[in-house]
């Protein structure tokens, strides 16, 4: 579990200089070119999930059950 935590200190900052940006922006671009897909675009064909209802035993000054 503790493999994901990222290390403690300055080490795991990275300066931001006009490389970094570079590099950050083809990444980006990397990530688009390989088509990645919208939110919107990866939920078509899914059913439509419905509405909640209230629940009409659960009221309020009602003992759970």
């Amino acid at each position: 579990m503790a493999n994901f935590l990222l290390p403690r200190g300055t080490s795991s900052f990275r300066r931001f200089t006009r490389e970094s940006l570079a590099a950050i922006e083809k990444r980006m671009a990397e990530k688009q070119a390989r088509g990645s897909t919208t939110l919107q675009e990866s939920r078509e064909g899914l059913p439509e999930e419905e509405a909640p209802r209230p629940q009409l035993d659960l009221q309020a000054s009602k003992k759970l059950p």
